[in-house]
């Protein structure tokens, strides 16, 4: 009998000791695990910025080879200036 109270008291003890270490351990993975998703969403984000660019120079390439034929070519002089539609166009 004084055995079996021995080997509980000792299961007890053991039990207290794992859980203290997981206490101990969860916010470090936790926080690892936090840090590696993040770094995960950047670099998804990355590669879909890359698919999109991508995307984009192919569509610019197909476009540019249909116009081509038409004795069309890149002229270095010209520029093209994107701005705001609440402002006039520079004349």
């Amino acid at each position: 009998m004084s055995k079996r109270h021995n080997l509980q008291g000792s299961l007890i003890i053991e039990l207290l000791v794992v859980c203290s270490l997981v206490a101990l351990l969860l916010p470090f993975l936790v926080v690892a695990l936090v840090r590696m998703q993040e770094r995960h969403l950047l670099i998804k984000t990355y590669q879909d910025q890359q698919v999109i660019k991508a995307a984009i120079d192919a569509h610019f390439q197909a476009q540019w080879s249909r116009l081509r034929p038409a004795s069309c070519l890149i002229d270095e002089s010209l520029f093209l200036i994107i701005e705001s539609g609440m402002s006039p166009p520079f004349v």
